[in-house]
């Protein structure tokens, strides 16, 4: 018992300090990433609840498997760093989770995939992903000033009530440039879609206000 107690102490602070990882990794405490990773046969870095991850400008790097940054808890944060690759660059599978300052390119489904509700992404960039930008779906997503471009299908797709999706930019995507459907209550406001192979913005919703948005040569 106390070898297994020992063991767990160190992860912890091994995490902690900002040391390099293993693929695979599981967080359960506030990480800073010290070392690009390469990941080719699974996730990168698996995150539980209440988690700083700040990816320290560093790269994970993986195959068409698995997901970069794989976070199954709630109100964690994934920030500051790039991710390639991946069945899912990013993938949020709880409540609350924040990413910001990323970019996320080449997964093979998306790039970044929210499914709970109230989690956000802001304030980052996708793209050449082969198939969606941003996916999210649940109550209360928001997307906010993403970039999304030359993603081979729609850049942002989210359903569920009362979401706010503003100030994103997407722009030569092969989908819809923003999509939204079976909502309730929401808002999109200030995005620009230009050159997107699709709508600009499709939408599919009740009681929704839309403001200030800009699309031009969509399909």
């Amino acid at each position: 018992m106390k070898r297994i107690l020992l063991s767990v102490v160190f992860v912890l602070l091994f995490a902690a300090q900002g040391l390099a990882l293993p693929c695979g990794s599981t967080i359960s405490v506030d990480t800073i990433l010290d070392a690009d990773m390469t990941c080719l046969n699974g996730n990168g870095l698996n995150v539980g609840s209440n988690v700083n991850l700040d990816l320290n400008r560093h790269t994970i790097t993986g195959g068409t498997i698995g997901s970069g940054v794989n976070v199954q808890g709630s109100g964690s944060t994934v920030h500051n760093g790039t991710v390639v690759g991946f069945n899912a660059g990013v993938l949020f599978f709880g409540n609350n989770n924040t990413g910001h300052t990323l970019d996320l390119s080449l997964a093979k489904s998306y790039c970044f995939r929210l499914r709970g509700n109230g989690n956000v992404a802001r304030d980052l960039t996708t793209h050449n992903c082969k198939n969606i930008g941003v996916s999210g779906k649940g109550t209360s997503v928001q997307v906010l000033r993403v970039t999304a471009h030359s993603n081979t299908g729609n850049s942002i797709d989210v359903d569920g009530d009362t979401l706010l999706i503003q100030d994103n930019t997407s722009n030569s995507n092969g989908g819809h440039g923003i999509r939204v459907d079976d909502s309730i209550g929401s808002t999109m406001a200030g995005n620009t879609a230009n050159g997107n192979s699709n709508s600009g913005i499709s939408i599919d919703a009740q009681f929704f206000l839309i403001t200030g948005n800009t699309t031009n040569n969509n399909g």
